[in-house]
């Protein structure tokens, strides 16, 4: 940052005293004596600078300044009601006491409180910068990104940024006339039986043939689980297939099944019953795949909880009372069963044993869902598209997973309407995919992260490509999760590539977004919002990049204990977003 140019005191004023000339902030304290009008030059390097003293009352001005930028009070009259000098020339944060160092924040915010708009230049901010909340922040900018952003944006079209070395499949996103977010994904064309033009077609319904010898091809004797169909999939080697399911709640016995994986080209859609086409269920209604466990004996233990026999419990939900975001009560883990049976909303696991304390003291219904960590949703290796429209996946290890090694193979999973709750870990997590596009999905109530990308096992050489849209992640991370404090509602790792636009994130254990290991991200019209988690030794981000690149366009955070944070060798690039003046290494960011 430049330093001021000090003028000769006697170029600028004719005082009714001589001009004096001292060292440091420290000696202008020590003039005895001073008159109103009287010139001082300050020489000292960083605090160098023009003052004028004003004997008019300056209490407040002083007080105000507790880093001597602006306002100095002589030592006789420390609080300015006597007069105070008043410096001259225009504000740097070097007048406040900047000096390059990291924890500095008080001084670069008395400078922006005295009116300073622009922090860019040699200051290095490799701690944090944190400026005071509700101040007029109008205008300002830090390495050139401005911190505010007045309203939505209209008629705008986000660019890839350079640098973004991935086309996002060709697709494009924008704010329309009236500032809602477009995009030219389609998924239609991502469906198996719109772009094969020929599928084989199988049923499922609720309550329908759970034997081995049904065919599964007949809508009027349609199968019972999901993966009867799956199995003949693979088994008839089909090179397109649609499965269609009605929609419901899908318990452990008709479900995806534990060894069933997609390795094929398949479409998954809500069936409306009919046994004539069309089949597509338009309503809004919901397949619902769990590893619940319907099958519970309750036993009341007379100290406020109820066990049944079960193990391997990973979350326990209340349909019967829904919170406040309009989902089913989530249960706590309890630290012990004393604190099980103490505490309504809560359930522990002792060996095969599981205790469950309802919110309202009622024995466990059919309205307590207890989910397991069996495996659930799972895609596989091989070339093949999945097209996966309006299921939810409910529990397992994680909700919906893959786990595909290094090779030549590629897939694309698109998923539509999706939801990815109460994983024993992640919500939706992707090992080794090659390209995922989840669309107007959400992922809450995970043990670790919401949606989570990474290469292949054990490996970096399958970075996967992502588009995530109009997505919602919110309550992921656990107080129970071994990765406490690091627990994220998307990530992505590995060298991954994503695209994000629309998506909210918030009320996540840590990072609202979080791109580490190499990765790329560009995200455009995303919101971040407010931590549950406060703990004082950690940085709660609402975007953060570690070793890697994040391009920000038209992005709002708000209530998270960081707005930005960029460690390591990262890159953050920021333009068009309104973000509080809260700021880790912003060293690594610069505006766009």
């Amino acid at each position: 940052m430049g330093k001021s140019t000090v003028p000769h005191p006697e170029s600028l004023f004719a005082r009714r005293r001589a001009a004096i000339t001292v060292v440091s902030i420290g000696l202008l304290e020590g003039v005895t004596g001073p008159v109103n009008d009287q010139a001082a030059v300050v020489t000292k390097t960083e605090r160098a600078g023009v003052f004028r003293f004003d004997s008019s009352d300056l209490s407040a001005e002083v007080g105000a300044d507790s880093e001597q930028g602006q306002f100095v009070a002589p030592t006789t009259d420390p609080t300015g009601a006597s007069g105070a000098w008043r410096r001259v020339d225009s504000p740097t944060p070097e007048h406040f006491g900047y000096d390059g160092t990291s924890g500095t924040s008080a001084a670069l915010a008395a400078f922006v409180a005295a009116g300073g708009r622009s922090l860019h230049g040699d200051i290095e901010y490799s701690g944090l910068l944190s400026l005071p909340e509700n101040g007029d922040y109008s205008g300002l900018t830090i390495n050139g990104m401005r911190i505010g952003r007045a309203g939505t944006m209209r008629h705008y079209h986000a660019e890839r940024p350079e640098g973004f070395d991935w086309d996002a499949l060709g697709h494009r996103f924008w704010l329309d006339e009236n500032g809602l977010l477009q995009s030219s994904i389609d998924p239609a064309t991502y469906d198996v039986a719109g772009s094969s033009g020929t599928a084989t077609e199988y049923f499922v319904a609720l309550g329908g043939d759970l034997g081995a010898g049904n065919a599964g091809t007949d809508p009027a004797n349609p199968l019972g689980a999901m993966y009867q169909a799956l199995s003949k999939v693979e088994a008839n080697g089909d090179a397109n297939a649609v499965i269609w399911i009605t929609p419901g709640y899908y318990d452990n016995a008709e479900v995806w099944g534990t060894n069933e994986v997609l390795t094929s080209n398949v479409s998954i859609k809500p069936w409306n019953g009919e046994t004539s086409a069309p089949y597509y269920d338009a309503t809004d209604r919901p397949v619902i795949i769990t590893t619940g466990d319907s099958t519970l004996v309750w036993v009341d233990t007379g100290n406020g909880s109820y066990s049944a026999a079960r193990s391997a419990a990973c979350a326990v939900v209340d349909a019967a009372i829904i919170n406040r975001h309009g989902d089913w009560s989530y249960y706590q883990l309890a630290d012990d069963l004393a604190a099980c049976d103490a505490t309504p909303g809560t359930w522990f696991q002792d060996g095969s044993t599981l205790y469950v304390h309802t919110l309202d003291g009622r024995a466990p219904d059919a309205e307590i869902k207890v989910y397991t960590n069996k495996n659930s949703g799972r895609a596989g290796d091989g070339n093949y598209s999945a097209y996966i429209d309006r299921v939810w996946f409910y529990g397992g290890q994680r909700a919906f997973s893959s786990n595909v090694p290094a090779g030549s193979t590629e897939q694309t999973l698109f998923f539509k309407d999706c939801r990815f709750f109460y994983g024993a870990e992640n919500g939706l997590g992707l090992r080794g995919i090659t390209y995922t596009i989840t669309y107007r999905c959400q992922a809450a109530y995970n043990r670790d992260d919401g949606l989570n990308y990474h290469s292949e096992s054990g490996g970096t050489t399958r970075p996967p490509y992502v588009i995530e849209y109009k997505n919602r992640a919110y309550n992921n991370g656990q107080t129970w999760s071994p990765l406490l404090q690091a627990c994220q509602g998307t990530t992505t790792h590995d060298g991954s590539r994503i695209v994000r636009a629309g998506v909210v994130s918030f009320e996540n254990d840590r990072q609202q977004f979080a791109d580490v290991g190499g990765s790329q991200s560009w995200l455009f019209h995303c919101q971040a919002r407010a931590d549950t988690k406060p703990y004082e030794t950690a940085r709660f981000a609402g975007f953060s990049v570690s070793e890697g690149d994040m391009w920000l366009d038209h992005c709002d955070t708000e209530g998270n204990d960081y707005a930005l944070v960029a460690t390591g060798s990262s890159n953050m690039k920021v333009r068009n977003c309104d973000l509080p003046p809260r700021l880790y290494v912003a060293q690594n960011m610069q505006g766009w």
